[in-house]
């Protein structure tokens, strides 16, 4: 099992190359581990991008400056999921089936306390 990582962002900034100045500065955040963080903000102040930066997905369309860190010194390449704010994962599928597919990837059973969520619905 991979140890919990904390995550540092310092004098980050983001923008687009269609604009002329920048939708974030000076940004510092701190996700903290096996915690839930909860990023809070207009819309279009860049919020998925930072996330985007974070898993590696950001397009072209966006320039990022600053510092990402972890506590274990090593890149989040490969180490980050993303899953966008659409509800699309696999749209065919329930709620249920969708959250418990990398399991069922796997091989694997939903754990004990998904099935007992799973009677109640």
């Amino acid at each position: 099992m991979n140890p919990a990582v904390e995550i540092t962002i310092t004098h980050g900034s983001l923008s687009y190359h269609n604009s002329n100045h920048a939708v974030l500065q000076d940004l510092k955040v701190t996700f903290a581990p096996n915690q839930w963080t909860c990023l809070l903000e207009r819309s279009g102040c860049g919020k998925t991008s930072v996330l985007r930066q974070l898993a590696g997905l950001l397009d072209t369309q966006a320039q990022w400056q600053g510092s990402i860190r972890t506590s274990d010194q090593i890149s989040l390449e490969q180490r980050i999921a993303y899953m966008a704010q659409q509800d699309l994962l696999l749209p065919w599928l329930s709620v249920f089936d969708n959250v418990t597919v990398a399991n069922r990837l796997h091989g694997k059973p939903p754990t004990t306390s998904l099935r007992s969520h799973r009677s109640k619905a």
